[in-house]
Parts: C-alpha cells; structure tokens; sequence
C-alpha cells in the first residue's frame, strides 16, 4: 500500500492523501472516513484504480500518512499487510 500525500490548495491545515492498495479497501475506508485521529479528520473522497482518496484537515504534526499508516497497524490484519507509505 503506498500513502501518497498533497495539500489541497484553499483550506488551511488541509492535506489530500491517496492510499493504494488491492486489499481491504472498505476496512481501511471505515477506519479512517469521517472520524479524527490525533487531531486529524479524514474525508473519504473517491477511488481511482486501487487508490482510495481522502482529504485530511487537522494538524499537520504528526503527518496524515503516518497517521494513517499507525492506525492501519493497529488492526490484525494490518499488522500482516504489506504496505509502503510515500509522502510527497
């Protein structure tokens, strides 16, 4: 899985990042769509291919991505799931 992240332009603190994976898809999305983590909020976008989109506002201490990426370990199943995390 790789975590691919921009800031979107006309919102501050606001961050878009783009995980890309072929496997659970919707458990990552229920993760993280719609709720705070560390005073970051994830908005579930849109999916392009095996990438799933998500705009991210909050701090931008610690960063979305590894947020994201802490937060997907945390789970049984993330723990065995292969996955890099990119920052841009």
């Amino acid at each position: 899985m790789n975590v691919i992240c921009a800031y979107v332009t006309g919102k501050e603190n606001a961050m878009k990042i783009i995980i890309q994976t072929p496997l659970k898809n919707e458990e990552i999305k229920a993760l993280l769509q719609e709720q705070e983590h560390e005073g970051i909020r994830y908005t579930f976008i849109g999916k392009k291919g095996i990438g799933m989109e998500f705009e991210c506002q909050g701090d931008k201490e610690p960063s979305a991505a590894a947020v994201a990426k802490q937060i997907i370990k945390s789970t049984d199943w993330g723990k065995v799931l292969y996955f890099t995390v990119v920052e841009e």
